[in-house]
């Protein structure tokens, strides 16, 4: 056999295997190493043939065509096992068993509208904010309630447990929907055997600036806001920042759930709170 019916036997052996063995099917990290195994043994023989050693192309066209497409299905092979790999994790697929039963996807793994809804959302816990909104009630929320609301949701910084104050009725029964909420969910993550940083849901909520941010919206000064609160000025503007952007992206997510009501509370919400020197221009803020 000639060194181009060689490769040609080669390559399409390759072709076969990566056909024939239905990589993108496999279930555990186990059989992902027994295929990568067999990959590598087809490898091995290709380095040993002209099909990889022989650098004259210009004088082995044919061959160098039948390598460049015995390459391409070899890294083709290499990605369809390394998502099989991702798959594969116990973890990962615990998770997905947890978005199935939340409705954010179908059996087949496709994005519903509560899925196509958490998409639009990037910051903070997302799952919990797109369950809060999809709660009724959070179209009943004044703009303030709903940025104090947000910030328990973004902010990244513990903060202290006795700014933890009552703000208005609407907010005060919301928070206690957010946090029967979170529960939920974190029974439910716990039920599927999803690995958890944290203990206690709660642990994942900050309300500590909630009052700060619900008077800004209000319309109070920054100094005033300021002096509500021990947390240095620069984190307070950190966290209205985060919750402005997030209320951005909720008015997109909004659209998506064709919820008009959510998204022009959203948008009230993003413009009581972006003003004054918090906003302006700077050296810092682009």
């Amino acid at each position: 056999m000639n060194s181009a019916s060689q490769a040609r036997n080669l390559a399409e052996r390759l072709s076969d295997y990566a056909k024939k063995s239905k990589l993108s099917e496999i279930k555990t990290n186990k059989q992902v190493a027994k295929e990568r195994e067999r990959r590598d043994e087809l490898w091995r023989q290709l380095e040993k043939s002209s099909l990889v050693s022989c650098h004259n192309w210009s004088l082995h066209l044919e061959e160098a065509q039948i390598r460049k497409k015995a390459l391409a299905t070899l890294d083709q092979i290499d990605k369809e096992l390394a998502a099989s790999a991702v798959e594969g994790n116990s973890d990962y697929a615990n998770k997905l068993q947890v978005l199935k039963k939340l409705g954010y996807i179908d059996e087949n793994k496709c994005l519903l509208i509560k899925g196509k809804t958490a998409r639009e959302l990037s910051s903070g816990d997302i799952i919990l904010l797109a369950e809060m909104m999809f709660n009724k009630s959070m179209r009943e929320l004044d703009p303030e309630d709903l940025v104090a609301l947000v910030s328990t949701l973004v902010i990244q910084e513990k903060m202290d447990k006795d700014a933890d104050v009552s703000l208005s009725d609407k907010y005060d029964a919301m928070q206690k929907v957010l946090i029967e909420t979170a529960k939920n969910v974190h029974e439910l993550e716990k039920a599927c055997d999803v690995h958890l940083e944290a203990d206690n849901c709660q642990e994942k909520l900050h309300f500590g600036l909630a009052h700060v941010i619900y008077f800004w919206a209000q319309g109070k000064d920054f100094q005033s806001v300021s002096e509500m609160t021990n947390i240095h000025e620069g984190s307070i503007v950190r966290a209205i920042m985060r919750v402005e952007y997030v209320l951005r992206e909720m008015k997109n997510a909004a659209g998506i759930m064709g919820d008009s009501k959510m998204k022009e509370l959203a948008t009230i919400a993003q413009e009581r709170i972006k003003r004054d020197i918090i906003f302006t221009p700077s050296l810092y803020i682009q």
